[in-house]
């Protein structure tokens, strides 16, 4: 079993993948940053809420007496769970689009330096303006994605 590439082979979809993982590089802490607000704000929204509002309606709806500050910390709690699972669920779409299209623009200078780099040969075959095109439908399918 050789594990060699050859000119017929294709290189496989994951070796592709772990190309593009350099282009991360310079978006680790923006994508560290995205990835625990959405872990918060999935705890927020599917345990957060629901938890806090039966211990709101427990204590609330309970026959022992309350003090005016429990009672309204006690109600304050689920306006105050969602505003966290707002705030947190804004935090990771910010910072997921920011590092998406850090990455686009990265591609982008990439592809245009590869195109820049091409031999005159390339364009006699191959129009300009067909190559120029096709470059930006391709960084913008990824942009749709």
């Amino acid at each position: 079993m050789s594990f060699s590439k050859t000119k017929s082979q294709k290189p496989s979809k994951n070796f592709l993948m772990l190309k593009y993982f350099s282009l991360l590089k310079n978006y680790k802490l923006p994508l560290f940053i995205a990835f625990v607000s959405g872990i918060l704000y999935g705890i927020s929204s599917g345990f957060g809420i629901p938890v806090l509002l039966k211990i709101s309606a427990e204590k609330i709806f309970s026959r022992d007496f309350l003090s005016t500050k429990v009672l309204i910390f006690v109600s304050a709690l689920p306006v105050i769970a969602m505003s966290c699972r707002a705030l947190f669920s804004t935090l990771n779409a910010y910072f997921l689009g920011y590092c998406g299209n850090g990455l686009l623009k990265e591609l982008r200078v990439r592809i245009f330096d590869k195109i820049q780099r091409l031999p005159l040969e390339y364009f006699k075959t191959n129009e300009p303006g067909a190559v120029i095109t096709r470059s930006l439908s391709d960084t913008a399918v990824l942009q749709d994605a």
